[in-house]
């Protein structure tokens, strides 16, 4: 229906490579609130753009190997945790409206020194970041997504 909308979008286990030509993302949010969670995006132009307002949670994803991971622009104040964003040749999160804080805190950025910030984090070296990104708490290593323990003949 025109004007139709909806609203807590969610999302899981999903895997989206070689996306973005013209200028376009591998996964493009807009105005909403989605929850994001096992998510695959890799080799992208950019892995997630969240524009326009809404918040994004992603949760246990690998954003990997694009030219930028995450791009938040427009008012978005996406939010992404126990995730691992590396390997992303641009920005590993690209903030273009600082005043709206991107929250990316508990994620290993592909170094254990925490993502590149030339003002905050100046010795990190992993993937970089913009100014209006909250990395804080950082992980020292690749976290454990969606992993389980299955018996074999009855021996974990």
């Amino acid at each position: 229906a025109p004007g139709a909308s909806v609203a807590d979008t969610r999302l899981d286990q999903a895997e989206i490579r070689y996306a973005g030509g013209g200028g376009n993302a591998g996964l493009s949010l807009s105005r909403l609130n989605y929850t994001l969670a096992d998510l695959r995006l890799w080799r992208n132009l950019v892995g997630i753009r969240a524009s326009g307002g809404g918040t994004a949670v992603i949760d246990e994803s690998r954003i990997l190997e694009n030219g930028v991971g995450v791009l938040a622009e427009a008012g978005a104040t996406p939010r992404i945790e126990r995730s691992e964003i590396s390997g992303n040749t641009g920005f590993g999160a690209e903030n273009r409206a600082p005043a709206n804080v991107v929250v990316a805190r508990g994620n290993w950025w592909g170094h254990p020194s925490g993502p590149q910030d030339p003002i905050a984090n100046p010795a990190g070296q992993g993937n970089a970041v913009t100014a209006g990104v909250d990395y804080g708490q950082f992980l020292d290593g690749v976290p454990l997504v969606r992993c389980s323990v299955r018996a074999e003949n009855n021996v974990y």
